[in-house]
């Protein structure tokens, strides 16, 4: 799951997965998720809002989001 700007497509956002984590995407859904009602010290108020995106890797494709890498790992 990654959260995106409010504005992305289903298309932007499989383009900048497979750039940033060199996998091959399958799929991709978009959730618009509203803001919650709350009340701040007796005054009603609204949280913001975002956009979440589910993104699904073709079969034997996964992301590592520890970091490491092949080179940090020999120095």
């Amino acid at each position: 799951m990654f959260r995106v700007l409010e504005n992305a497509s289903k298309a932007e956002v499989k383009q900048a997965v497979e750039l940033m984590f060199e996998v091959k995407v399958e799929g991709v859904n978009l959730l618009n998720r509203p803001g919650k009602t709350r009340r701040f010290k007796n005054m009603p108020g609204k949280r913001t809002g975002y956009k979440k995106a589910y993104v699904r890797l073709q079969t034997g494709q996964s992301i590592d989001f520890t970091g490491s890498t092949a080179s940090s790992r020999n120095s």
